[in-house]
C-alpha cells in the first residue's frame, strides 16, 4: 500500500495556518522550534500536496482555503444515533492509496461488519474504468462505505442511483444549492461540470449474502487550478463562495447514505426512481453510450426500474444499459 507520510511538523504548521490569517516565517519557526529555512521547506511540502499558500513579504504565509482535519467526533455529530449504531468500524487516515482499496483488502477481516473509511489524501485514488481520481490533501471528501446485505448480489443493481441521491440530498440540505444533477451512472454535476463521483465495488461469496463498497469522491475546497483534470470540473467552494466544514459534509452524506441503504434493503430501488428523474442530467439529451461491445448514439430516456439507462436510437428502438460510459453529443 502506497502512503505519503504527513510529518508532525507539517500537521503543526497546518494547525497554525488553520485560522486563515497571515503568520510570519519567524513566528512559525518559533512555534515549531525550527529555522525559517525549515518553515519554507514545509510550505513547499504543502504546495506539493495541492494546498495553495499565499506568501506576502512582511506579512508571512496564509492558506487560500480554511484548513481542517476530519474528525470522527465531529463527523458523527451529524449522524443519527440509530444509524450510527449500524457502523462497526470507523477509519480516518492522513494518507492512503485508495479508501475503496483499503476496505477491499480488509474485507475478509471485517466480514459482516459495516465499515466507513475516510482519508485526507489518496495517493492512488481511482474512478470508474481504471481512471485516476485526483485527490489533493485536506481539500475534499474521499470516503468509502462497506455495507453488508442479506440477499443475492444481483439485487444490488441500481445501487449507484441511491448513492448519488444521498450525496445530492445531503449537499442540498447543507449548502442550499438547488441545481445539482446526477449523470448516469455515477457523476454528481453542476452547470455541466463534474462535482463528484461514485465508485462501487461488489463482493459475494454466497447466494444469500453480499457486500458493497460505495466510494464517494467530492470536490469541496479544490485549488483554483488542477492541471491533472482534463474534463470540466467544479467544487463546492467555487459554486457557493462559502466555507463549509468537510466534517459536516462528511457526516451528512454518511447519514443520508445509511438511511437510503436501509430503505433500499427494505423495498429495493422503487422509492428512489422519482428522485433520480428530478435530478437526471442526461434525460432528453443526445448522448453516446460506450460499452465493452461498442458505442451507441441516441436520446437518453431516463432509467428503468433496475437503474439501467434507457436509450432511444434513431430507429426508435429502446436499448437498456446496465453498465457503460455516457457522454453528451455536441
Amino acid at each position: 500500500m502506497t502512503k505519503i507520510t504527513i510529518s508532525n511538523n507539517l500537521k503543526q504548521l497546518i494547525s497554525i495556518l488553520s485560522d486563515h490569517e497571515y503568520h510570519s516565517g519567524t513566528d512559525i519557526g518559533k512555534s515549531l522550534g525550527v529555522s525559517r529555512a525549515a518553515v519554507w521547506k514545509l510550505i513547499k511540502q504543502l504546495n506539493a500536496l495541492g494546498i495553495d499558500i499565499d506568501s506576502v513579504t512582511n506579512k508571512g504565509y496564509k492558506t487560500e482555503n480554511i484548513l481542517e482535519f476530519l474528525s470522527k467526533e465531529k463527523i458523527t455529530k451529524y449522524i443519527s444515533t440509530q444509524r450510527l449504531t449500524l457502523l462497526d468500524n470507523f477509519f480516518i487516515f492522513d494518507s492512503i492509496n485508495s479508501t475503496n482499496d483499503f476496505l477491499l483488502l480488509n474485507l475478509k477481516e471485517n466480514k459482516n461488519k459495516n465499515s466507513v473509511c475516510f482519508s485526507e489524501l489518496q495517493s492512488a485514488g481511482r474512478g470508474r474504468l481504471g481512471r485516476t481520481w485526483v485527490s489533493p490533501f485536506l481539500s475534499n471528501i474521499y470516503m468509502s462505505l462497506l455495507w453488508n446485505f442479506n440477499f443475492d448480489v444481483v439485487q444490488l443493481q441500481g445501487l449507484h442511483i441511491l448513492a448519488g441521491l444521498a450525496v445530492v440530498h445531503a449537499l442540498e440540505k447543507i449548502t442550499k444549492i438547488s441545481d445539482l444533477q446526477l449523470k448516469w451512472p455515477n457523476d454528481i454535476m453542476w452547470n455541466n461540470k463534474k462535482l463528484g463521483g461514485i465508485l462501487i465495488d461488489v463482493s459475494s461469496e454466497y447466494s444469500v449474502s453480499c457486500s458493497a463498497i460505495i466510494g464517494i469522491g467530492l470536490n469541496v475546497h479544490m485549488p483554483q487550478k488542477v492541471p491533472e483534470i482534463e474534463k470540466p470540473w467544479t467544487a463546492i467552494n467555487q459554486i457557493s463562495h462559502t466555507f463549509y466544514s468537510r466534517n459536516i459534509i462528511a457526516g451528512m452524506i454518511l447519514d443520508f447514505l445509511i438511511a437510503y441503504l436501509i430503505q433500499f434493503t427494505k423495498s429495493g430501488l422503487s422509492k428512489f426512481l422519482t428522485g433520480w428523474q428530478e435530478k437526471d442530467f442526461l434525460e432528453g439529451k443526445e448522448i453516446k453510450v460506450t460499452t465493452a461491445t461498442g458505442s451507441f448514439v441516441g436520446i437518453a430516456k431516463g432509467i428503468d426500474p433496475q437503474g439501467g439507462l434507457l436509450l432511444a436510437t434513431k430507429n426508435h428502438k429502446i436499448i437498456t444499459f446496465n453498465a457503460g460510459d455516457a457522454s453528451l453529443q455536441f
